[in-house]
C-alpha cells in the first residue's frame, strides 16, 4: 500500500478544539457581550443627540473605525493565549518526548496546531459577524470589513506566537520573546533616544517613525492604519454609505500578515531543528541567546533609566549603568537556569556589550 503524508490530523485538531473549548467559548462571549454593549451605547446616543430620522445601524456603521482600533489589542492577547495554549506540550519534558516518540510527523502535528489556532479565531468572529450584520441591517457589509480584519490581525499575530514557541522552551521565555517581538521597533526607538541621541551633539536623530513600525500600535493608534473603509462624514450619521477602502490601512495591513507567513514558514523549518532535550529552557535554540541577553539587558536599563526619571534625575546615568549590570546577569540566570553565573566567560560577555 503507498503511504501518504497527512498535513492535518483530525484526532489532534479534535482534541485540541474539545480540550480548549473554554478558551474559544470565552472568547465568544466576551466580544459578543462587546458588541451588544456597543448597540445599546450608540442607541442611547443616536436618540439623545442625533436628529429623529438618524437609523442606529447607520450610526453603529459609521463608528465602525473606532470600534475596529481597540481590536488589535484583543488580537494581540488572544494570540499569545492560544500559542501558549496549542504548543504547551513542547515545554514539559515528558510531555514532549511522549509527543514526538508517536507516529505523528513534525509537520503535521505543527500545521494541525496551525489549522486549530485560526479556528479559535474564525469560528468566534464569524458568528460575532453574523450577529453584528443583522445589527447593521442595509450596512451588513461593514461587519465582513471587519470579520476581514479581525482574522488577518490574528493571523499575524498567531504567526509570531507559533515562531515565539518554537523558539522558546517554556511558557516565559514564549512571552518574553513574543513581547520582545512585537515592541522591538519601540525598543529600539527607545534605546536610540535615550543612548545614542545625548552623545550626538547636533545631531537630531527621529525616532517617531521607527516606532511607528511596531504593529500593535498600527493596529491601535494610528488613524490611517485603523480606518479601513471611506464612509461619508461622521457628522451626519444618517448617511453612512460606503465609498471605498482605505489602501494605506490595507497595504499595512497584508505587509504585516506577508510576515506573518515568512515567520510560519521559518517556524516550520526551525521546529525540524529543535532539540527535544532543550524542552524547560528559556530559549531553545544557541544562536537567539546572545540576542536574548543583549535585548533583556537593554530593556532592563531602560527600565531602570526611567524609573530613575520619575524619583532622582540626576541620577538617571547611574541607574542606567545599574540596570544594564542586573539585566545582563539576571537574563544569564534565565537562560542557564541557575544563580551561579559569576564565570570569566560571563565578564568577557558582559566587557563585549558594554563596548
Amino acid at each position: 500500500m503507498k503511504s501518504r503524508t497527512l498535513f492535518c490530523n483530525r484526532t489532534v485538531l479534535k482534541k485540541d478544539i474539545t480540550r480548549y473549548a473554554p478558551l474559544w467559548g470565552l472568547y465568544t462571549v466576551l466580544l459578543l457581550t462587546a458588541l451588544l454593549l456597543k448597540w445599546v451605547r450608540f442607541t442611547d446616543t443616536v436618540s439623545l443627540h442625533c436628529h429623529a430620522d438618524a437609523s442606529v445601524s447607520a450610526y453603529f456603521a459609521g463608528q465602525a473605525t473606532f470600534i475596529t482600533r481597540n481590536m488589535g489589542k484583543v488580537n494581540f492577547i488572544y494570540a499569545c493565549i492560544c500559542a501558549v495554549a496549542l504548543f504547551g506540550d513542547l515545554f514539559n519534558t515528558k510531555s514532549c518526548y511522549a509527543l514526538h516518540s508517536m507516529p505523528l510527523r513534525r509537520e503535521e502535528w505543527f500545521l494541525t496546531h496551525c489549522v486549530c489556532g485560526m479556528l479559535f479565531c474564525m469560528v468566534p468572529n464569524t458568528f460575532v459577524a453574523l450577529v453584528g450584520a443583522l445589527l447593521l441591517q442595509n450596512y451588513w457589509y461593514f461587519a465582513l470589513i471587519w470579520l476581514a480584519v479581525m482574522l488577518l490581525q490574528f493571523l499575524f499575530f498567531f504567526s509570531v506566537g507559533a515562531f515565539c514557541a518554537i523558539c522558546a522552551g517554556n511558557r516565559l521565555g514564549l512571552v518574553a520573546i513574543y513581547g520582545f517581538f512585537n515592541f522591538l521597533p519601540i525598543v529600539c526607538s527607545s534605546i536610540l533616544s535615550t543612548f545614542y541621541a545625548p552623545f550626538l551633539y547636533g545631531i537630531n536623530l527621529d525616532t517617531a517613525r521607527l516606532s511607528e513600525g511596531c504593529p500593535l500600535v498600527g493596529f491601535s493608534t494610528y488613524y490611517f492604519r485603523t480606518n479601513y473603509h471611506r464612509p461619508t462624514a461622521f457628522s451626519d450619521p444618517g448617511d453612512c454609505s460606503f465609498l471605498g477602502v482605505n489602501t494605506d490601512s490595507w497595504r499595512y495591513l497584508f505587509i504585516c500578515v506577508g510576515i506573518g507567513l515568512v515567520l510560519l514558514f521559518l517556524t516550520a523549518f526551525l521546529y525540524r531543528r529543535r532539540k527535544l532535550e532543550r524542552s524547560g529552557n528559556l530559549i531553545v535554540f544557541s544562536f537567539l541567546r546572545p540576542v536574548f541577553s543583549v535585548l533583556f539587558a537593554l530593556f532592563a536599563s531602560l527600565f531602570f533609566y526611567f524609573l530613575a526619571t520619575k524619583v532622582q534625575e540626576q541620577l538617571r546615568y547611574i541607574f542606567m549603568a545599574i540596570g544594564v549590570i542586573v539585566g545582563f546577569f539576571t537574563g544569564r540566570m534565565l537562560l542557564e537556569r541557575k544563580v551561579n553565573v559569576f564565570r570569566g566567560k560571563t565578564f568577557l560577555s558582559f566587557i563585549i556589550l558594554i563596548a
